[in-house]
Formats: structure tokens, sequence, C-alpha cells
């Protein structure tokens, strides 16, 4: 499974402040925001749900979130 090419843009502290993402990645969301704008509710955690699961990553990609956007070696702590 390929990992995204993600670009991340930080302030002048290292602190990320943004995303760039590739272009068919971010169709995929428009299309899927699209498809779902007809949701009664505006609640932002009942969105970031039903997003879980729609995009392809590597089954560890919570825990080793550091390796994968900022190429830290792998965490021994992996619990899966």
């Amino acid at each position: 499974m390929n990992s995204p090419n993600l670009q991340y843009i930080s302030d002048s502290h290292g602190n990320p402040t943004g995303v760039i993402v590739p272009l068919d990645l971010w169709k995929k969301f428009e299309n899927f925001f699209q498809a779902h704008s007809t949701t009664t509710s505006n609640d932002g955690w009942e969105v970031i749900e039903s997003l879980i699961g729609t995009v392809e990553a590597p089954r560890d990609w919570a825990i080793q979130h550091d390796h994968y956007l900022y190429g830290t070696p792998k965490s021994s702590q992996e619990t899966l």
C-alpha cells in the first residue's frame, strides 16, 4: 500500500500549520464531501467520524504517525 505524498507547511518554530496533498487525493475528499453535504448535522466530530476508513493508509498509521509524517524511525511501542 502506498502512502500519500503529503507535504507539510511549518511556521518559523517548525510547528506544522498546513498540508499540501496530491490532487487525486484532494478530489477523493472533495467527492466525499459533496456526496455527504446533505447531512443535517453540523457537528464536526460526526463529519470526522464519517471519514474513518475512507482513505487508504498503513494499518499502523495512527500509532506510527511520526514515522509517516516526518520520517522518524518507527516506534517500538506498536500495539496492533
